[in-house]
């Protein structure tokens, strides 16, 4: 095995001091899950010797180990592998880093398919006659060995391998000189998608047109047309009609172009959408209920982004505070309510809030506002932090205590007044609460008991 180099991954283990080295250049064999600690599985082991690309699958279709040439073969690293990854997101992951070949690979997993063969094709366009046969450990090991230059014929069997594992409806929909859709040829799931068999999706006389709802089929009339007439692709969401659920919402994209015959042939690939768009519609729904809550709590609250310290949203009791417009307001950095108050001297808090994190508490502040005059209001800022750890939106939460502060100090003059009144008084007065304790008396009252410390 002279030129080929391998890697290997491993666990880490307890008392183990250091850890292998992975990399194209580490001197292992394979890439594998661990069997004890410092012993490598008979599966790592078996890969280690195979020079063609090999995976090991165990009993729970989870990846046991494999070698280096695999990772060469379809152009990724040795970490994109994860040992004891299912096999099913393995292959997804491979697909969507633009390897759909290991697609098939589900197939030799089957009881039945053990020593049977299909064909892979790597990402670089190299067909490999892929393999599956049952190893001493009752595993399954995988074999990808690069067959000769493939024939027109078996290219085109593993193009269309590709597009019928490919998710969603695959169709080739032809129109036709009377004006119908005709569906040529329609992927094996897209049976699924509509809820018909394959024989009436390609029927010669039915018209593709009546799978789709009536209020979008002008929509996909209108993209079918632009789409032969400018070359432009197809891009829309429609709604089809299935015998099982009903209508589906459903992500259309493809291309027109014309016939031989003078036809008009649509390539067109659709994925069902319905339940990201359920979701995305939940989503909109608790966005606006949290909005709608926002709005109707009495307090002042808006959020600023931490780093450019714009406003970003506020609630309804601040624009009737500071008599000015949402769409005015979000994108601002100061309001500068009241010409005699240094905002900018407050940007200390700031910078304290996202050192800290802990909330912080402004002193009170007396602001002119347009329809209420001059208030007096006490802010608290709040810093959001995010799943990974980071501020960066900051809650603002103002109550307006102008009510409460002039209450407070009526309550102080009434109490003076009512103290000068007994003062004034000749003989003694006194008050008790409740529980017969003294809460206030005049200066004559002290002196009718003498040597009382309570009233002292």
């Amino acid at each position: 095995m002279t030129g080929i180099r391998f890697n290997i991954r491993q666990r880490r283990f307890k008392n183990n001091k250091k850890r292998d080295r992975v990399g194209p250049d580490a001197n292992h064999a394979s890439v594998s899950a661990r069997g004890t600690a410092g012993v490598a599985s008979p599966s790592a082991a078996l890969v280690a010797c195979i020079p063609c690309p090999a995976p090991v699958v165990d009993g729970d279709r989870k990846i046991s180990a494999l070698n280096y040439p695999l990772c060469e073969a379809f152009g990724v690293r040795a970490g994109f592998f994860h040992i004891g990854e299912a096999i099913a997101d393995f292959v997804r992951r491979m697909s969507l880093s633009g390897s759909p070949g290991l697609l098939v690979i589900g197939d030799l997993l089957n009881n039945d398919s053990i020593h049977k063969n299909t064909e892979i094709v790597s990402r670089g366009g190299t067909v490999y006659d892929a393999r599956a046969c049952q190893t001493a450990d009752n595993r399954t090991l995988i074999t990808l060995v690069n067959t000769p230059a493939q024939s027109d014929a078996n290219l085109d069997k593993i193009a269309r391998n590709i597009v019928e594992n490919l998710p969603g409806a695959v169709l080739s929909l032809v129109r036709q000189p009377d004006g119908r859709l005709q569906c040529g040829y329609a992927s094996p799931l897209s049976q699924g998608l509509f809820g018909r068999g394959m024989d009436e999706l390609t029927s010669p006389r039915a018209d593709f047109r009546d799978l789709i709802a009536d209020a979008h089929r002008w929509a996909f009339d209108d993209a079918f047309r632009c789409g032969t007439d400018t070359t432009a692709s197809i891009k829309l969401e429609i709604r089809v009609k299935n015998t099982a659920s009903g209508l589906v919402l459903v992500r259309c994209f493809g291309a027109a172009s014309p016939g031989e015959d003078g036809t008009v042939i649509c390539d067109i690939r659709m994925r069902d959408v319905e339940d990201r768009q359920r979701v995305a519609d939940d989503r909109r729904r608790l966005r606006d209920l949290l909005d709608l809550v926002i709005d109707n709590i009495p307090f002042m609250i808006n959020v600023k982004d931490a780093h450019n310290r714009t406003f970003i949203t506020v609630n309804r009791a601040f624009e009737e505070n500071t008599g000015l417009s949402r769409n005015y307001i979000l994108g601002q950095k100061e309001l500068h309510l009241d010409a005699e108050l240094d905002w900018k001297s407050r940007n200390v808090h700031y910078d304290q809030l996202l050192e800290s994190r802990d909330p912080v508490e402004l002193p009170e502040m007396i602001v002119e506002t347009p329809n209420k005059g001059r208030r007096i209001l006490k802010s608290r800022k709040f810093p959001l932090i995010d799943q990974v750890g980071g501020v960066n939106y900051i809650l603002w939460i103002t109550e307006d205590v102008t009510e409460r502060r002039n209450s407070e100090t009526g309550i102080r003059h009434s109490e003076q007044r009512l103290l000068d009144a007994a003062e004034s008084l000749t003989d003694g007065v006194a008050l008790f609460n409740s529980a017969n304790q003294l809460v206030m008396c005049n200066t004559r009252y002290r002196t009718m008991w003498p040597g009382r410390e309570e009233i002292a």
